[in-house]
């Protein structure tokens, strides 16, 4: 696994195009294409991002889910891994269910309701 700069890439990509590998070993191989380092929908994520996942939901001290439908495993189980003591806000157009319910929902456009959430509290964006 090799970084290269999204420069490398940024023309194909522009362009619609794949971008591919001219570096190193790969040069030669026409279909070496660059993967971007994300994970796709139906991928695992490693035990490491799992086991990180899970310590972090077990000390956070306030859950903000904004702008997702939860349905996505295993990501849709974090809101019942923190502590049920733990305060739950939910920012988003629909609510969502979990076992242990959130808190306080805020339902509609995110960008306008964290926008009015900054406001209140006097902060700048």
């Amino acid at each position: 696994k090799r970084k290269v700069s999204g420069e490398a890439a940024r023309d194909a990509i522009l362009s619609a195009g794949v971008p591919y590998c001219r570096r190193g070993r790969c040069r030669e191989d026409e279909s070496a294409f660059l993967r971007p380092d994300v994970i796709f929908f139906g991928e695992a994520l490693s035990g490491r991002v799992q086991k990180a996942m899970l310590t972090c939901a077990q000390k956070c001290d306030l859950l903000i889910v904004i702008g997702s439908s939860l349905k996505v495993k295993p990501i849709s189980l974090l809101p019942d891994m923190v502590p049920a003591s733990v305060p739950r806000f939910l920012i988003n157009m629909h609510s969502v269910q979990t076992l242990i319910p959130f808190n306080y929902e805020f339902l509609g456009e995110c960008d306008s309701i964290v926008s009015r959430i900054v406001e209140v509290l006097g902060w700048e964006l």
